[in-house]
């Protein structure tokens, strides 16, 4: 753990951003070449100086008048992860900043990322800002815009996970003319009330009005999530489904179901629940779920329109060392699903065990001069399905789980094949085994210049 000044060892504080944060990788800043399709994105944003900019640098202002440079680091393919990097000419990242700035959602050429400024600040949402970076597109260059904050009700915040954004053509822009404005967006979050009975807010955002409005949302009739006797959601990740309904949107419990909300109806909307396929490891009747979905379990709707979900199940041993807060890995399974919306089913299309890859078939990891460990002695997790080849998953691996070192595994779950890996540059930011990037497309908008007409 990386600790701040503490001169007199009176306290330990972990440091508001780690070193680490400050030294961004070499790849992914040429712009002008073919973009990838899609990339992988670090959630946690790098801090840069002023010459790290390129074609998609674009600026604006916090809520106190401070200038936040924003520049996509994004040409780099996966299983490279691509990341963002943030400057500002007034504010010093290991003084001002709470943390690191994060990436809360993106779709298509949208990304939400949230900022917090001040030392003590690390948790405290209220004072957050909100911005929305939106790509070059027709024409047009990059913007950045800060957001009017959730404000100050309580109730009226919402987790990181909670929350998604998508496109919203306004309709009364002609269609003439809209590649001539900026698209209009919405950010959508849906989060528990504190009363019995299911129900629920659906926090929306316009960017039309710049305003926040919250709808109730009554789930109390959807069926009883097992192994309890009423409805329960929590949203691990949103996906956007506003190719098959303008405004439908996935909000994802990843240890229970798919419910799907469309944010445009002005209307109490009817929400559609899509249960997951049965977990690999069926669980005790009376077992809770628990742990980080996203260490296990992903979802994701791929370049063709079509919503895959995966699960991993790890195998472990304890640690002889009971106390040190490590384990030992022994294989793992591994099974994706798609969803068939014809039939309304869960399709599975592949499913593999760790055993059925030889270790003559495993790539050697790069940058690592021990010997090559077994893959099933590998430490691995966080499971990110790829937007393009759907039997594609990319994995993250360590030697041990503690460790600052790591490596993305793209595996072919069809095949049983495993692809060259590649080091995860940010793995000195992590703390075993996490959530740390996300797919996006993003990548696909342009990041040359725009030229004058």
């Amino acid at each position: 753990m990386e600790m701040g000044d503490d001169p007199l060892g009176l306290f330990l504080l972990p440091k508001a951003v780690k070193d680490a944060s400050l030294r961004p990788p070499a790849h992914g800043r040429e712009v002008g070449k073919e973009s990838p399709r899609w990339v992988l994105l670090d959630k946690t944003a790098y801090f840069a100086g002023a010459d790290v900019r390129n074609a998609t640098t674009a600026t604006s202002k916090t809520r106190e008048g401070h200038e936040i440079q924003v520049t996509l680091c994004t040409a780099a393919q996966p299983p490279l992860v691509s990341y963002m990097c943030v400057h500002s000419p007034t504010l010093k990242p290991s003084h001002d900043f709470a943390k690191e700035p994060t990436i809360l959602a993106t779709h298509d050429d949208l990304l939400l990322f949230r900022l917090t400024l001040g030392h003590g600040n690390r948790h405290n949402l209220f004072l957050s800002d909100y911005f929305v970076y939106q790509a070059a597109s027709d024409g047009s260059p990059p913007s950045l815009t800060h957001i009017t904050h959730p404000c100050g009700d309580p109730d009226n915040l919402f987790p990181d996970t909670h929350v998604g954004i998508l496109h919203h053509h306004h309709p009364l822009i002609p269609l003439a003319l809209r590649p001539h404005n900026p698209q209009h967006y919405i950010v959508a979050a849906l989060t528990p009330t504190r009363k019995p009975g299911g129900e629920y807010r659906l926090h929306l955002y316009h960017s039309t009005t710049k305003q926040w409005t919250t709808k109730l949302l009554q789930l109390g009739g959807l069926p009883p999530s097992p192994p309890l006797t009423f409805f329960h959601h929590y949203t691990d990740k949103v996906i956007n489904l506003s190719h098959q309904a303008p405004g439908l949107m996935g909000f994802a419990d990843l240890w229970r179901g798919l419910l799907l909300v469309n944010v445009l109806h002005d209307h109490e909307p009817a929400p559609t629940y899509i249960p997951l396929p049965p977990p690999l490891r069926p669980r005790h009747d009376n077992q809770l779920p628990n742990g980080d979905t996203s260490d296990v379990r992903d979802i994701a709707i791929d370049l063709q329109g079509c919503i895959n979900y995966v699960e991993f199940e790890l195998s472990i041993l304890p640690h002889p060392q009971r106390h040190s807060g490590s384990y030992i890995a022994d294989g793992w399974t591994a099974a994706k699903w798609s969803w068939i919306a014809e039939s309304g089913c869960w399709r599975m299309d592949c499913h593999l065990h760790s055993s059925d890859i030889s270790d003559t078939m495993m790539p050697r990891l790069p940058n690592y001069s021990e010997p090559q460990p077994d893959l099933e002695k590998l430490h691995v997790g966080h499971p990110v399905l790829s937007l393009h080849d759907t039997h594609l998953v990319y994995l993250m691996a360590k030697i041990e789980d503690r460790a600052h070192k790591a490596w993305i595994l793209p595996i072919d779950l069809r095949n049983g094949v495993i692809q060259q890996p590649a080091d995860f540059a940010g793995a000195d930011r992590t703390s075993g085994i996490c959530e740390m990037y996300v797919q996006t497309n993003i990548s696909r908008y342009p990041q040359t210049a725009p030229t004058g007409n």
